[in-house]
């Protein structure tokens, strides 16, 4: 896990929050990933809702310019996840 990752509650207002910032529980693995941009777009396990639809991936999925700068930060810890990267695998254990 991921410590002293924090973002500012500048933009996220409505948000609860600590101190005015918000904790990230990312994995060094995933973060790195989402860094890199390497992780892989188009998960078949993720799933977005939105307006009653279901979207795999997300409302663009993989077909337009937004995927390449996708900030859905948490697929870039699920493809980590997936790939069992240690870092990534022992976080996931903590949300079941």
């Amino acid at each position: 896990m991921i410590s002293g990752f924090a973002v500012s509650n500048e933009k996220h207002n409505g948000f609860h929050c600590q101190d005015g910032y918000y904790s990230a529980f990312i994995s060094s693995a995933g973060l790195q990933s989402a860094f890199r941009n390497d992780w892989m777009r188009n998960l078949n396990i993720c799933r977005v809702y939105e307006d009653g639809k279901y979207y795999a991936c997300c409302r663009e999925n993989n077909s337009g310019e937004l995927c390449k700068d996708c900030g859905y930060l948490s697929y870039a810890e699920i493809d980590q996840t997936l790939k069992l990267k240690p870092g990534a695998f022992l976080n996931a254990l903590k949300y079941f």
